[in-house]
């Protein structure tokens, strides 16, 4: 069995600015999605679930995978 690479993603929010940001490994998470312009979360709404493709995405390595997860979770919850 192979030993997967671990990802880390971090999120946090600028006290001065309020921006959010989310990297993966220290590197800047790409946002996928057309919801919303940032990333969030603590909410329902279009900022968190652009984050939540981007994380699928980034980890599964597969955009078109990844709107295909979230799509049917969304679906589901409705």
């Amino acid at each position: 069995m192979m030993a997967q690479h671990q990802k880390i993603y971090r999120g946090w929010r600028d006290r001065r600015t309020r921006d959010t940001h989310v990297t993966v490994n220290d590197w800047p998470l790409c946002h996928v999605g057309s919801h919303a312009t940032t990333f969030e979360w603590g909410y329902s709404g279009s900022g968190p679930a652009d984050l939540a493709w981007s994380i699928l995405a980034d980890y599964l390595g597969s955009e078109e995978q990844a709107f295909r997860l979230h799509h049917f979770s969304r679906v589901r919850a409705q």
